[in-house]
């Protein structure tokens, strides 16, 4: 957005010219352009190129005055909108400023909402989300991040309203994927497979980030989809081999389907590449626990006691395998 502001400045000349000619056009009504990039560029030097013609005709008819006021005066707002654009309590105070000089555009809206957002003040960027939508309804972006401020505040099945009309407009929203926020909106409310159904929509978007396939896999462990977690955590293993925690949710799919060789293999890589992992040592004596290699799990539960001595399952387990005499070996095996 600060961009916007950085082309209209060049564009003063042109806007206020074509102001002074035809008055319909105002210039506080064309700034900011909807978007930057290649169309605005063009744009931009299509009423530059027109401004320096019809400049030279306002001074030979004595307009040179009044077209310097003009431009002193939106050099002014301009100033106000650009600081408008930044974040932090400034801009707060510009984009009201603003506000009081327009009150029916919603981008001082939007931006000051964003600005309230970003400092949690969720009441007050929820009223000017409201406002700038009853401005300007359509707007995807507005949506989206009025869905941002309801899931702040927990209310999930407002932010997936939000997030499902943002999608209809605009799949990708500014670079952002409507997809991921609404997968976390469900995953919120427990409708994993609703969430899942999102993660998928938006890897297809974005195919490199590598976390939503990471929380795709989350997802089919809690529903039990051990065979589809698997193949995505070995597609991100593949690429981070030496993650503790890829490695420790391989090991609970494979815990999940019985194979407790394969988690016991899984649960001590990630204690190799995460010493204190104290949940591995527990779902590795877990595993030693069904192959009846209970001395084995004794000693993992010590070793997680050590690093975590108010681990409550690990205190539990241990407890019961001791009740049942269960003696650690003297010469523990290499973990």
């Amino acid at each position: 957005m600060q961009g916007e502001g950085q082309i209209s400045v060049l564009l003063l000349p042109a806007l206020h010219t074509v102001a002074a000619i035809n008055p319909k056009y105002r210039p506080d009504k064309i700034y900011p352009f909807p978007k930057t990039g290649k169309g605005s560029i063009v744009m931009a030097k299509g009423l530059l190129v027109k401004s320096v013609l019809a400049s030279v005709v306002l001074v030979v008819l004595g307009g040179g005055g009044y077209l310097y006021y003009l431009l002193e005066a939106d050099a002014q707002r301009l100033k106000l909108r650009d600081a408008c654009y930044n974040s932090g309590n400034h801009s707060v105070t510009a984009c009201s400023k603003w506000i009081e000089q327009d009150p029916d555009n919603p981008r001082p809206y939007g931006n000051r909402a964003y600005a309230y957002y970003k400092s949690e003040n969720y009441r007050r960027a929820l009223s000017d989300y409201n406002k700038a939508l009853e401005l300007d309804p359509g707007d995807a972006h507005y949506l989206l991040f009025r869905g941002h401020v309801y899931s702040a505040v927990k209310r999930y099945q407002l932010a997936i309203n939000d997030y499902t009309a943002s999608i209809e407009k605009e799949p990708v929203t500014g670079g952002l994927t409507p997809y991921w926020y609404r997968a976390e909106a469900y995953e919120a409310l427990g409708q994993f497979r609703r969430a899942i159904d999102d993660y998928t929509m938006a890897l297809q978007q974005e195919p490199k980030r590598r976390i939503l396939r990471e929380y795709r896999a989350r997802l089919y462990l809690k529903i039990g989809e051990y065979d589809l977690a698997i193949a995505d955590l070995d597609f991100l293993i593949n690429e981070a081999s030496n993650s503790s925690v890829l490695h420790y949710r391989r090991g609970e799919a494979y815990f999940g389907k019985n194979n407790m060789e394969r988690a016991i293999s899984d649960f001590s890589l990630a204690i190799k590449f995460a010493p204190g992992y104290t949940a591995a040592y527990l779902s590795r004596a877990s595993a030693f626990l069904r192959t009846n290699q209970k001395k084995r799990a004794l000693i993992d539960l010590r070793i997680a006691l050590q690093v975590e001595p108010t681990y409550k399952p690990a205190i539990q387990l241990l407890k019961r395998l001791e009740a049942e005499g269960v003696k650690a070996p003297k010469f523990p095996y290499e973990h």
